[in-house]
């Protein structure tokens, strides 16, 4: 009988969703990775966490392109931000805390000597109190958030072939 071997391709984007689920609109982060979780998207792995932790520089040193998605302070604008990042962002690598998408770009340089490519899509929030639920301001934002990083994505994988 033959063997049948399944190779799987690597993914090219790390996509890193976080926040506070139990925050309101600070969840709109994780409830968008949960979206792309349930729709992925071709070569892309979607990685939903609570905070950045030092632990992602070691996949992040994997792929070529990395989207970090978080909601940002309410500013009263309704539309995702989406930002290139480079490691340079970040502080001086260290092995503690890691507070934002820069230090962990810094890191993977540091620790692995490679950093991908990166961008940051910031959501609009509306409130950031205790609980569960997203305002329509976060089910917006996570909505159009989910297409800016579709079309992020299909621009990338267009650029690598």
């Amino acid at each position: 009988m033959a063997t049948v071997r399944v190779v799987t391709a690597e993914p090219h984007i790390l996509i890193i969703a976080y926040g506070n689920e139990f925050r309101g609109d600070d969840g709109a982060g994780p409830a968008l990775g949960h979206l792309l979780e349930a729709r992925p998207i071709p070569s892309a792995r979607t990685v939903v966490c609570h905070q950045l932790v030092p632990e992602l520089a070691e996949p992040l040193s994997r792929v070529p392109y990395a989207v970090f998605v978080d909601a940002r302070t309410p500013d009263g604008d309704p539309r995702p931000h989406l930002r290139r990042l480079n490691a340079s962002d970040g502080e001086s690598p260290g092995i503690g805390h890691v507070s934002n998408p820069g230090d962990l770009l810094a890191l993977s340089a540091f620790l692995y000597g490679s950093a991908p490519a990166a961008w940051l899509l910031s959501l609009p929030s509306e409130s950031m109190g205790l609980g569960q639920w997203l305002t329509s301001t976060g089910r917006e934002g996570v909505r159009k958030g989910s297409r800016a990083v579709r079309r992020l994505a299909r621009r990338l994988a267009r650029a690598t072939e």
